[in-house]
């Protein structure tokens, strides 16, 4: 084989040295489920023993890089169509404030100069993790015009962004 990189290297060890010989001996390879040997020495289990808990080691490291999206779809599952902030905040587990401030300055959303009111960004609309809600106020006793209100609201697509991406934040 022609590949000089290490894992090429193993690869090519492992394919000549028991995929080939498995394949001549019985016209197939297949990978088998071997069932765990009892130790039969205290070297035995001791090796055995280290053995497991780098197994352990190995599927905890594996449980912490992956509980971020675990959050984030239980998070996306819990709910049901588009939310205000304050509520995305509650199931992401931060405090509003704190989320508003990460949505600011992640430019998620944005206030119009002179105006208190969140409005959401064009790309995150595009995306589909934001939507405006429009409400309606009433009529304006001086111009004798329908107020309408504009509210930012998270979808389930942007509550499992956000999820993802601050999970394990506490703030």
């Amino acid at each position: 084989m022609k590949s000089q990189l290490p894992a090429a290297e193993r690869f090519e060890e492992w394919v000549v040295g028991e995929v080939l010989p498995s394949i001549r001996k019985t016209g197939g390879y297949s990978v088998t489920c071997h069932a765990p040997q009892i130790p039969q020495s205290l070297p035995e289990a001791l090796r055995l023993a280290a053995d497991l808990a780098e197994q352990n080691n190995h599927l905890q490291l594996v449980v912490a890089e992956q509980a971020p999206k675990v959050r984030a779809l239980e998070v996306l599952t819990e709910t049901d169509g588009a939310i205000c902030i304050t509520a995305a905040a509650k199931q992401v587990g931060m405090r509003p404030s704190a989320l508003f401030q990460w949505m600011h300055e992640n430019r998620w959303i944005y206030r119009r100069a002179g105006s208190s009111r969140w409005l959401a960004y064009q790309p995150r609309l595009e995306q589909g993790v934001l939507v405006h809600k429009l409400t309606e106020l009433g009529i304006d006793d001086d111009t004798g015009q329908k107020k309408v209100a504009e509210q930012v609201l998270v979808t389930r697509k942007g509550l499992a962004r956000l999820g993802e991406k601050l999970a394990g934040r506490v703030a």
